[in-house]
């Protein structure tokens, strides 16, 4: 009996010890990079061979990562395009979207920044940021992509939407409601100054309902009132 119950202590001991270093290093690799995603946890995408910056990222529900921004070549910022890809589980490009896994859409004659982005329950995208011309002034724009990376003519009969709000404004957030309308945030300056919404319907119109056209500027004195947090919560 003595040995059984000797031997029944060591196994519990090799158990606790077992235990107490799987915790541990459960523990370690909290923050740590994910070796199992892209090489060593990090992947690099370049369009054309560009200047090519991420400004925000979206999960969509099967786990594929859609991530926006903007690429252009030759330093040359007049020629800013949106710019999206799109990535597998294991940060390979997902080569079922666009070309090989990535989406540039371009503005004709105006230079374009993508801040954001959200996944409709359809599994649209929707990207919201800027295009400015060669005056300098910057509006805010709104895309929406099908599954496929494809423009989707049904929003705006083009894909794309670009309102006007003062003499210059830019895009930074969007949100989409329950109903399916799409609500961007960002700011406006030089006439009026404060922060933007602006909410369409899911065919790219203003929704005359909201607002004054469909926008509101919320001002604070002279300077912007950030609107992020308000979009984001609806």
């Amino acid at each position: 009996m003595r040995i059984t119950r000797a031997r029944f202590a060591i196994v519990a001991a090799v158990i606790l010890i077992l235990f107490s270093a799987g915790r541990q290093r459960a523990f370690a690799a909290d923050g740590d990079l994910d070796p199992s995603f892209g090489t060593g946890g990090q992947v690099q995408t370049d369009f054309n061979h560009s200047t090519d910056i991420a400004y925000a990222v979206a999960i969509q529900p099967d786990g594929k990562i859609v991530v926006v921004g903007t690429t252009y070549t030759d330093n040359d910022y007049s020629k800013e395009d949106f710019a999206v890809a799109r990535y597998n589980t294991n940060g390979t490009l997902d080569t079922t979207f666009g070309v090989n896994g990535r989406v540039t859409t371009d503005f004709p004659g105006l230079a374009a920044v993508a801040s954001s982005v959200v996944i409709q329950p359809d599994g649209k995208i929707v990207a919201v940021g800027s295009v400015r011309g060669s005056n300098g002034l910057s509006q805010i724009s709104v895309t929406r992509l099908n599954r496929d990376g494809s423009l989707d003519t049904t929003f705006n009969r083009t894909g794309s939407v670009t309102i006007k709000v003062g003499a210059q404004a830019y895009g930074g957030t969007v949100a989409l409601q329950p109903d399916g309308k799409i609500v961007a945030g960002g700011w406006s300056f030089a006439g009026p100054n404060g922060g933007v919404l602006a909410r369409y319907d899911s065919g790219g119109t203003l929704d005359p309902t909201f607002g004054t056209g469909g926008t509101v500027t919320t001002f604070a004195g002279s300077s912007p009132v950030s609107t992020f947090t308000a979009s984001a919560k609806l």
